[in-house]
């Protein structure tokens, strides 16, 4: 039975190590262009058989050495939470995983998010604890295999290694994952295996290659089992080649794809149907030809019209039936594509990868996005955000793209995904702030004050009278109620020592001019009176009740007790 290479994935949380041990696996450096060190793209590497038969030699002698899969294809996925879209996408196309723990931090918040993933994708997978050279008396022997290696540490340090170990396998099975150290399983069906590591020291990387080689072998065969030959693959990057033009980096999954194979790949603009004029694979740092390439691998493809193509867009080899074939990658783009609402913000993106990245973290955040695309922020994005009328949505959030000038709506770029959504919040926060106390400014303020006694100017036509401010702040031109809930005219003006003002404050005396009562018959001296607020009035100010002082709330508690006198749900 013929056998295609399985798919490795390797995840985990942020910084603890996937790359740097998938460099050692790959030996190439994969890390160096990323931003921040964090991998932003999902990007993939052949190991072939030979040099996984030469890796074998250097284990101890209790693992498996018979070698049968034409290779290993490993697949680097983006190491932050924010790429749970992207990680799912790897995860579906992963045959196994290696799920990376930092030994000495344990299992994080994105190492939960990756073991949910492998769940719910049904992938198996191993668990490497890496950064074993950082524990306290680790003494590094890169010549020695894993477990001798640790079997020739001092007491002290195998002690540590073997409490740091058992820590995290009582984590784990907290979360329901049965977990040994790989040498002691007795039974792989029911244990998931550990290989303790260094990425930095090369220390437990040949056992680790060999487990996911053995077990692949052992429980994946099936499905590794060649069953059709019609190459399916998902583009991985664009580039611009030395020498080649624009070519496409592709992990081939299933089938065979040939130099002259005629291929439809996805775009947003809908299917592009193009020749191959030539196919090629990475070997000794350099792209060698290929006639002939069979899944799994990565593969460099060199076209027309690639210029059109973005990111984690299917292609499907089309020799035959294009209209099929064109019907096929339509529906797959389908499924893809982001689906947007009628109100949100604006989202741009270098690739479809990047984009439902950030869309999928957005959208754990509830943020509505109205409109997404790849590639450039343009003048018309911009005008197209700045004419939206909730302000709150004139916004672009950018990652990996640049900038043409505009004006009107605010753009936040960054080239790590989790900074967009933290400036982005950031940005949102302060402008709900500015909005709402503009919005309470506008607003009538609930007040509470008492007519003076011996402060009667003018009985009528209007009343003039003396007041004390209780609690709240007073303003002109608002009806007036007293403690019973019956009215009491509407208060005109304000004077302060003969200066008309609009506005007085707790605990200041004024002279208020209020027509329509006359005092002795709707008012009297010592009368206590409260703003008369509408019901909608009444809930705005509640909503936004943070801004209001503690005296505010006060008398808001007081009205909304006088007016549920008579009406028991008046501002529920």
């Amino acid at each position: 039975m013929a056998l295609r290479s399985p798919n490795c994935v390797f995840v985990g949380h942020v910084d603890h190590g996937k790359s740097s041990l998938l460099e050692h696996v790959i030996g190439k450096n994969i890390t160096s262009k990323e931003a921040g060190g964090i991998t932003q793209k999902i990007t993939a590497f052949k190991v072939d058989q030979t040099t996984l038969k030469q890796t074998v030699n250097k284990t101890d002698s209790t693992l498996s050495k018979n070698i049968t899969v034409p290779g290993i294809l490993f697949i680097d996925t983006p190491g932050h939470a924010a790429f749970t879209s992207i990680r799912q996408r790897g995860g579906s196309l992963a045959d196994i995983a290696v799920l990376v723990i930092d030994i000495r931090e344990g299992v994080k918040e994105q190492t939960l998010e990756s073991i949910k993933i492998l769940k719910a994708s049904k992938t198996p997978f191993i668990i490497t604890l890496n950064k074993v050279d950082l524990l306290s008396g680790w003494r590094s022997d890169k010549n020695k295999p894993l477990i001798s290696s640790i079997n020739s540490q001092q007491e002290s340090a195998k002690n540590l290694i073997e409490e740091k170990v058992y820590t995290i396998v009582g984590e784990l099975q907290t979360h329901g994952l049965e977990t040994e150290r790989f040498d002691r399983i007795t039974d792989f069906t029911k244990q998931i295996a550990i290989v303790p590591t260094s990425a930095k020291e090369n220390i437990g990387i040949a056992e680790l290659i060999v487990l996911i080689a053995g077990l692949a072998q052992r429980f994946l065969e099936s499905a590794l089992e060649i069953k059709s030959s019609i190459g399916k693959g998902v583009i991985l990057e664009v580039n611009e080649t030395k020498g080649m033009g624009i070519t496409a980096n592709v992990l081939l999954y299933e089938g065979t794809i040939k130099k002259s194979d005629q291929v439809v790949i996805g775009s947003v603009s809908g299917p592009i149907t193009t020749k191959l004029k030539g196919i090629f694979e990475l070997e000794k740092g350099s792209l060698k030809p290929r006639s002939v390439v069979h899944a799994s691998a990565a593969v460099t493809i060199a076209a027309q019209q690639l210029e059109e193509v973005a990111c984690g867009m299917p292609l499907l080899v089309a020799n035959k039936s294009i209209t099929k074939a064109q019907k096929e990658i339509q529906e797959t783009v389908k499924e893809t594509v982001i689906e947007n609402e009628d109100t949100g913000i604006m989202v741009k993106a270098d690739t479809l990868g990047s984009l439902e990245a950030l869309t999928s973290l957005l959208r754990q955040h509830e943020i509505p996005i109205r409109k997404t695309g790849i590639g450039l922020i343009t003048k018309k994005d911009i005008a197209n955000a700045a004419a939206d009328q909730d302000t709150l949505n004139r916004v672009i959030l950018g990652f990996n793209v640049e900038t043409e000038e505009g004006t009107g709506a605010k753009v936040i770029t960054a080239p790590v995904i989790y900074k967009i959504v933290e400036q982005y919040e950031k940005w949102l926060d302060k402008e709900k702030k500015q909005l709402e106390s503009k919005e309470i400014e506008s607003l009538p303020k609930p007040f509470k004050i008492q007519i003076l006694k011996d402060h009667v100017f003018r009985q009528s036509g209007p009343a003039v009278v003396g007041v004390e401010v209780l609690g709240g702040e007073l303003h002109p031109s608002m009806p007036l109620i007293k403690s019973d809930g019956s009215k009491a005219g509407e208060l005109k003006t304000i004077q302060n020592k003969n200066d008309v003002v609009e506005k007085a404050e707790i605990d200041e005396e004024v002279a208020v001019s209020i027509p329509g009562v006359t005092v002795g018959r709707q008012i009297n001296e010592e009368d206590i009176l409260f703003s008369d607020l509408q019901e909608d009035v009444f809930r705005q100010l509640k909503s936004l009740k943070k801004y209001l002082t503690e005296s505010d709330k006060d008398v808001l508690k007081e009205i909304a007790e006088i007016k549920r006198k008579q009406n028991s749900s008046w501002g529920i």
